[in-house]
């Protein structure tokens, strides 16, 4: 059980959840902050203000991954970095036309990059739940939200 949608009773998965809560700890790290791609962390706070979840897992959990294993928070930020720089890398030698992204659960690669790159499609495919409350997020920040560059 990870997060309850205040409007449906539906849960987000877990690891969605603990994913973004490990890239937001990521920053508190110098060697996150380094590594992280540029606008992930603030795009990822956007969208989680927009999500109209309570977190039912307790804070102590992810403190305690922290605490047993404290290099976490790196890893993701590392995955995070090396995701950006392949997608960006085959959209830069056209090698990319689209991007599909299976199971990213909140990650904002797909919302990111499709602004920087308004010709190429992005496509994600997620659990329902999961996916049905990061659109909903999503369509909440009209500003960044194109139906035609990202496909939920």
């Amino acid at each position: 059980m990870a997060g309850n949608s205040k409007s449906s009773g539906k849960t987000i998965s877990w690891t969605a959840y603990f994913i973004a809560a490990s890239t937001l700890k990521s920053q508190e790290e110098e060697a996150g902050k380094a590594v992280l791609p540029q606008g992930l962390a603030s795009s990822l706070e956007k969208l989680i203000k927009q999500l109209e979840t309570s977190f039912l897992v307790p804070r102590f959990v992810d403190r305690l991954i922290w605490y047993l294993v404290p290099t976490v928070p790196l890893h993701v930020a590392l995955r995070k970095r090396f995701m950006f720089e392949e997608v960006e890398d085959g959209i830069m030698k056209k090698e990319a036309k689209q991007v599909i992204v299976f199971g990213g659960g909140l990650d904002c690669l797909s919302w990111i990059l499709s602004q920087k790159y308004p010709d190429i499609l992005f496509v994600e495919i997620d659990h329902p739940i999961t996916q049905q409350a990061k659109l909903k997020a999503l369509k909440s920040l009209v500003c960044i939200y194109d139906k035609r560059k990202m496909s939920l």
